[in-house]
C-alpha cells in the first residue's frame, strides 16, 4: 500500500482480526517465535499487545508482559516490523508509543532478550536489532554463552524509565508503627523449594530449574539438588539454568558447592535493590557430565533472519 507521508502511523491495541497479519510479519523473521506467538495470542488473549497501523495496513507489532511479584517490571513481547517499512523510523515510532503506554502505568523497568545468532549467509543477523535497542536507551545487563545452542548466546537488555521518584526512606517512627501493627502476626521469612526442571523452548538441550517461594525460611537441600542434576543428566541436558532473587541469601551456599556458577544478574529486577541472580551448571565441564540416555529434543530447525525482543 502506498503510504501518505503526511499521515503518521499510530499504535493501537491488537485485535483478534489482526492475528493472521501479525503472524505473517513475525514468521518472516522467526518461525519459532511465530508458532509461540500464535499459541499465546489464541490461548491467553491479546492483553497489552499492540500493532502499528497506517489506515488499514499493519506495519508492525509489539507489546509487553507484566512480571508477577515485582515492582512494575515488564518483559518486552514479540516486537517486529514488516521488512518493507524498516529503516524509515517506524520502529522507533512504535517503541516510543509503547514507552508512552508503559510510563502512563508508572512502569519502572522493562527487559528483553535477543541473541548473537550467526547465519551462514548473512552473518550476525541480530546486530542491527541490538544496536536499535541500545539507541533507545536499553543497557546490556547479562550474557548467557551457548544458551540456545553451542555458539549462540542469549543477551539480556534492561531499560529503566526516567523520571521515577526515588522511594522515601522509612522514618524511625514509621518503622516503630509497622512493628507495633505486626506484633501479633507471624513474621514471613522467605525461602525456596525446588519443584522440578523443564526444557527451555527454542534451545538445544538447555533446561531451567523450577522453584517456589516458602514463607517459613525453608530451603531445598543438597539431596534435592543432586536429584534434579541426576534427572537433567538422564535427559541429556547440556546446561541447567537457574535464577533467584538476590535477597534469598542462602542460595549461594546451596548451589555453589554443587558446581553451579553464578553468571551475572539483572539489576533491580524485582524492585530497586533486589536483583535477579542467574546461575548455570554446565554438564560437559562438570564431573560425570555426560549422560547415556536422552530425552527427545522438542526444538526444530530454525529459519531466523531478524529479531525483536523475545518473551
Amino acid at each position: 500500500m502506498q503510504q501518505n507521508e503526511h499521515e503518521t502511523p499510530n499504535l493501537r491495541p491488537m485485535r483478534a482480526e489482526d492475528i493472521d497479519r501479525v503472524l505473517e510479519i513475525i514468521y518472516d523473521h522467526d518461525e519459532d517465535d511465530a508458532a509461540t506467538a500464535e499459541y499465546t495470542y489464541r490461548e491467553s488473549g491479546l492483553t497489552d499487545k499492540f500493532v502499528l497501523v497506517h489506515e488499514d495496513d499493519i506495519l508492525g507489532t509489539t507489546g509487553f508482559n507484566a512480571v508477577e511479584d515485582t515492582d512494575r517490571t515488564y518483559w518486552l513481547s514479540w516486537t517486529y516490523l514488516d521488512d518493507d517499512y524498516q529503516g524509515k523510523g517506524y520502529g522507533r515510532l512504535m517503541m516510543e508509543g509503547l514507552f508512552d503506554i508503559l510510563q502512563a502505568r508508572s512502569a519502572r523497568k522493562i527487559f528483553l532478550t535477543t541473541s548473537d545468532y550467526q547465519d551462514e549467509e548473512d552473518g550476525d543477523i541480530y546486530e542491527s536489532a541490538r544496536a536499535f535497542y541500545v539507541a533507545l536507551g536499553f543497557v546490556e545487563e547479562l550474557r548467557h554463552k551457548d544458551f540456545y545452542a553451542p555458539g549462540e548466546t542469549m543477551i539480556y537488555y534492561g531499560y529503566r524509565f526516567p523520571g521515577l521518584a526515588e522511594a522515601e526512606p522509612v522514618s524511625e517512627a514509621e518503622q516503630a508503627e509497622e512493628k507495633e501493627l505486626g506484633e501479633d502476626e507471624e513474621p514471613l521469612i522467605p525461602g525456596a523449594l525446588i519443584t522440578g526442571i523443564s526444557e527451555i523452548p527454542e534451545t538445544k538441550d538447555a533446561y531451567g530449574l523450577e522453584w517456589r517461594y516458602t514463607q517459613d525460611g525453608t530451603y531445598f537441600d543438597a539431596a534435592m539438588i543432586e536429584k534434579v542434576l541426576a534427572k537433567a543428566r538422564e535427559w541429556n541436558a547440556r546446561t541447567l539454568f537457574a535464577s533467584f532473587p538476590s535477597d534469598l541469601e542462602a542460595i549461594e551456599a546451596l548451589l555453589g558447592p554443587k558446581g553451579f556458577k553464578q553468571h551475572g544478574r539483572l539489576v533491580d529486577f524485582f524492585e530497586d535493590g533486589i536483583d535477579d541472580c542467574h546461575w548455570r551448571f554446565d554438564f560437559q565441564s562438570a564431573p560425570n557430565g555426560g549422560a547415556a540416555k536422552g530425552k527427545p529434543h522438542h526444538g526444530g530447525n530454525k529459519k531466523r533472519r531478524g529479531k525483536g525482543g523475545r518473551r
